[in-house]
């Protein structure tokens, strides 16, 4: 027994589009009827749930803050990046100001002429958590701003 969606402008068959969902028998009361005797109902595999595989495109981490930016965006935000990571450094206390960082030289090349961008990538992870700075107490590692916020917090673990 097909049923079909009995709503305005719906044309579902018997298959409701949006959540891929067979309309049953006990649904009639909620605006559900027997479609028409010449219609065929919708086979489940006419709407797939979800795509096979989705292509995202190519991203690159940055090399100080760690984060990924698009293939062109990354020459826009490096510069910008690295201003507010002077900005910020100069507001710390000496003890905790850091040298820095350096692009890291990646030139791996592929046989297609192109950057390796798994190599690349790492290197600028790398260099991005060789910027965090571990908590004197408890080893935990973390931007240095966000190190004074911690120490004031952090308590030495007592034995039991």
């Amino acid at each position: 027994m097909a049923l079909r969606c009995t709503k305005r402008n719906c044309k579902h068959g018997a298959w409701h589009m949006a959540c891929n969902r067979k309309i049953l028998p006990e649904q009639q009361h909620l605006g559900y009827t027997e479609s028409p005797p010449d219609r065929q109902p919708i086979p489940p595999d006419a709407f797939p749930l979800r795509p096979a595989m989705i292509r995202r495109p190519p991203t690159i981490i940055c090399y100080i803050c760690g984060r990924e930016y698009g293939t062109k965006s990354i020459a826009i935000h490096e510069p910008q990046c690295l201003k507010k990571w002077h900005n910020e450094n100069n507001l710390l206390p000496k003890e905790l100001r850091r040298s820095e960082p350096k692009k890291p030289e990646v030139r791996t090349i592929t046989a297609k002429g192109f950057y390796d961008l798994d190599a690349l990538n790492e290197a600028a992870w790398t260099s991005a958590l060789s910027q965090l700075v571990p908590c004197n107490i408890c080893g935990r590692t973390f931007l240095p701003d966000r190190l004074i916020v911690h120490q004031r917090s952090c308590k030495p673990k007592v034995a039991k």
